[in-house]
């Protein structure tokens, strides 16, 4: 059995932090209460500032990546209409394409028949002579 690496781990972190980022900064701001109960006040103070700025910028990254999943889902969104109504085109062109065949088909049966009732009646004529 192997040992994870470490690049698995971070990664792994990584990840989790991207799928769940309230969590993450709820977590942040539980680790830096707790921490700022066991310094003397003066650290304590330095300590809370820091946090404060970590949860800022943790709060915009969430927000950033966000936006970001936001903007990937509306660029999605839109290629899938773009196709669908390309299908949706391609179709009708087909469709339009059968009708028209069907048609000319039915135009050259109906000449042909026609024909052929003409030679049927030429025959019988000339059966009757």
């Amino acid at each position: 059995m192997t040992e994870p690496r470490k690049n698995d781990t971070s990664k792994s972190l990584t990840d989790q932090i991207k799928a769940h980022p309230g969590i993450a900064l709820a977590s942040g701001l539980a680790l830096g209460v707790v921490v700022s109960a066991l310094l003397p006040r003066g650290s304590a103070r330095r300590l809370a500032k820091s946090a404060a700025a970590a949860a800022t910028v943790g709060t915009e990254a969430g927000l950033l990546l966000a936006r970001q999943a936001r903007e990937k889902a509306e660029a999605a969104a839109s290629e899938a209409v773009v196709t669908l109504h390309a299908a949706e085109d391609s179709a009708g062109k087909g469709l339009r394409r059968l009708r028209r065949g069907a048609a000319d088909a039915a135009e050259s049966g109906a000449g042909k028949g026609l024909d052929l009732a003409h030679a049927a009646i030429r025959l019988l004529g000339a059966l009757k002579r």
